[in-house]
């Protein structure tokens, strides 16, 4: 490796580590390390949830598709930025009117009581696991093309950063970190297209070359794919990580409706220019680096385009898309643990103090069971349909029928919830998803019909007399 490279490399690194670190001074009860105090203006806003989006999906992940596939994979994934806008629309200005809220499970409390609270906190942290040891695959995936080094010691230090900034300094270390990150992400993966289209690609016989090497598939709507397959997975995409546990805290750390309403709708924007360049440098890989495959073709082609001095840069920027998801993933997990679990289930009365420590160390045991994930996963948007499918079918009907309408019992929204797992782990583990759909559909459809169906069956005096709203969430 040329020692510029490593240079660049490791610099970047060090400057993530010193501004995350330098975070914690801010950080003094659970409002600083859960949702940064809820002062974040909409810009902030933006740039976190847009690094918090850009992870190994939208890096790894749409290289390797837009090698294999071609852009049929972007005509998919536009499905994240529909999702970013109608929740801008219509329910981050709603979410952040629940004063108090730290997470999903803190709203699912509200409408549904204590024992939906503690159902969703325990999904949210799996979720948390499940999403993290995705971002831990690519980074070791990144290290091992960049530093030629054996994936599990790639998967370890970049974790391992990730770790330390995030146990310290909760949302307010991800926030800042995250601001770099977007940063050196929005301009590095653009600058390496741009070197593409102008450079290498003229050099290689020209645009009309290289449309006339690739298959013709890579250029049309479905592609590769049947009609069945393509909407089951663009419902996997608008759906699977709608609402998730590492965007909702954003929502909650805006200083007011209308900065988390903006936020969102900006990172919608921007989704969809920043996935065309990482899904264009996938298809230009397939005919320039014929040779690789799979979750390593983004980072070879970056290394393949680019100058001596810059490829540090930008295989940093590239680990920033994943260290981004991954330290707001990790923060998560530890908040979840204390208001979600520890909290309802051993000691209401927690002191800051000790809340602050079991989010600490609850950020390092995830870390260490998501890297064992990472080393089972068998690729990063593999692991990412996953842990969308089954979060989807077990939290997204009651959570947004209960922001949105508000009337359901306790009843109709516990056992929403377990329909919706039920039904995923029937379509996807006994049935093998027939028809080629993904469990997530099948799951939504039972969670939404189980609701209504328990909610005619209950009335309000049904409500369990332990259940006070005020016990866990005030909307106001």
């Amino acid at each position: 490796m040329e020692a510029l490279n490593l240079f660049g490399f490791i610099l970047y690194f060090l400057i993530i580590l010193a501004v995350g670190l330098m975070a914690v001074k801010h950080v003094k009860n659970m409002d600083d390390f859960a949702i940064a105090r809820g002062i974040i203006p909409w810009p902030i806003v933006f740039a976190t949830m847009v690094a918090t989006f850009l992870g190994g999906g939208s890096t790894l992940g749409m290289g390797a598709m837009g090698s294999s596939v071609g852009y049929v994979f972007f005509f998919i994934v536009v499905a994240f930025a529909i999702q970013f806008i109608l929740a801008g629309v219509y329910i981050a200005p709603t979410l952040k009117q629940y004063n108090g809220a730290y997470t999903v499970a803190d709203v699912m409390g509200f409408h549904y009581g204590k024992t939906t609270r503690l159902l969703s906190g325990f999904i949210s942290l799996l979720y948390c696991i499940g999403m993290l040891g995705a971002m831990v695959l690519g980074m070791g995936v990144v290290l091992q093309v960049f530093l030629g080094i054996p994936l599990v010691w790639g998967v370890i230090i970049g974790i391992s950063v990730a770790i330390i900034y995030s146990v310290a300094g909760g949302l307010f270390a991800v926030i800042h970190t995250d601001i770099i990150q977007f940063i050196t992400l929005g301009f590095f993966l653009p600058l390496a297209l741009l070197i593409a289209l102008f450079g290498r690609i003229p050099a290689a016989g020209g645009l009309d070359s290289i449309y006339a090497t690739l298959p013709a598939t890579h250029f049309t709507f479905l592609g590769v794919f049947p009609w069945t397959v393509f909407l089951s997975l663009f419902l996997a995409f608008l759906l699977g990580e709608a609402l998730a546990p590492i965007y909702v805290p954003r929502i909650f750390a805006a200083k007011a409706p209308r900065h988390a309403r903006n936020g969102m709708l900006a990172s919608a924007g921007f989704m969809l220019i920043f996935m065309f360049c990482t899904t264009s440098l996938g298809v230009f890989a397939h005919v320039l680096i014929p040779d690789v495959a799979g979750d390593p073709v983004l980072p070879s082609m970056l290394i393949h385009l680019l100058p001596v001095g810059l490829v540090g840069a930008v295989i940093a920027a590239v680990l920033a898309a994943l260290m981004s998801t991954a330290d707001s993933t990790l923060s998560a997990a530890g908040v979840i643990l204390v208001q979600d679990i520890y909290k309802p289930l051993v000691n209401k009365e927690v002191s800051v103090k000790t809340q602050l420590l079991l989010a600490r160390i609850i950020v390092l045991i995830s870390g260490v069971a998501a890297t064992a994930f990472a080393l089972w996963a068998p690729g990063v948007v593999e692991a990412l349909v996953i842990v969308y499918s089954w979060w989807a079918a077990a939290i997204l009907v009651p959570l947004i029928l209960g922001v949105l309408w508000g009337k359901g019992t306790p009843y109709a929204g516990f056992c929403a919830m377990l329909g919706g797992i039920a039904a995923f782990s029937i379509w996807e583990y006994a049935l093998n998803q027939p028809y080629g759909f993904t469990a997530i559909v099948p799951g939504i459809l039972i969670s939404f019909v189980v609701f209504f169906i328990v909610n005619a069956l209950t009335t309000k005096s049904s409500i369990v007399p332990s259940f006070k709203p005020e016990n866990y969430i005030t909307k106001g």
